[in-house]
């Protein structure tokens, strides 16, 4: 249990800090929509997580916070309903950041996921 708040809590740094980036590159100009989630994917999976529920809670959280990064990024934004609904009409670019963002937010916690007792590792299983 303590392994998987870590890495909540990795998550939430790593979120935040890519959150804060993408806002610091738009101001020189630059988009970088991949980071909330790939950042938040890379705190996460620092340390190993018992749960399977981490990478899902990681990636449903990155796609929340590109989404959020890419509509506070708009100059006028629009309702937030208009702006889900014309998601599909986003350049192909936006798009693609925010799914590379999304599938390093669930992939790196889960890699990072090991199964099994923890207190078994090193111990030998005589024949």
């Amino acid at each position: 249990m303590r392994a998987n708040l870590l890495a909540m809590v990795g998550a939430a740094v790593g979120g935040l800090v890519g959150y804060g980036l993408v806002f610091w590159l738009l101001d020189r100009g630059l988009l970088g929509l991949a980071l909330p989630g790939g950042l938040l994917g890379v705190g996460a999976g620092v340390v190993v997580n018992r749960g399977r529920w981490v990478a899902l809670v990681c990636g449903i959280a990155a796609l929340v916070l590109g989404l959020t990064a890419d509509y506070q990024s708009l100059a006028k934004p629009p309702a937030v309903a208009d702006y889900l609904m014309g998601l599909p009409s986003r350049s192909v670019v936006t798009l693609a950041m925010l799914a590379v963002g999304t599938a390093l937010g669930f992939y790196i916690p889960f890699s990072r996921y090991r199964a099994g007792d923890a207190g078994s590792a090193g111990r030998r299983v005589s024949a």
